[in-house]
């Protein structure tokens, strides 16, 4: 995330899942945790497999843990 900025003020998100990718080209993902009033934290990150070309995931019921498919 090296160069990107987001301003907080004038954008109101809960949780953000973002992809990267380094100058070698290897994709990984994180998890961002909005803590309100004190901000955003880095919960998760990891590796991404070697071709992943779409991801999704879905929030189901009520339940706090989300599903993750990674599409290759």
């Amino acid at each position: 995330m090296t160069g990107h900025t987001v301003s907080t003020s004038t954008l109101f998100f809960e949780d953000l899942f973002l992809v990267c990718e380094d100058s070698s080209g290897r994709k990984s993902f994180q998890i961002w945790i909005n803590n309100k009033d004190s901000g955003f934290s880095l919960n998760q990150t990891a590796d991404l497999p070697s071709g992943t070309q779409g991801i999704s995931f879905a929030d189901v019921g009520l339940s706090p843990v989300f599903h993750l498919s990674i599409n290759c």
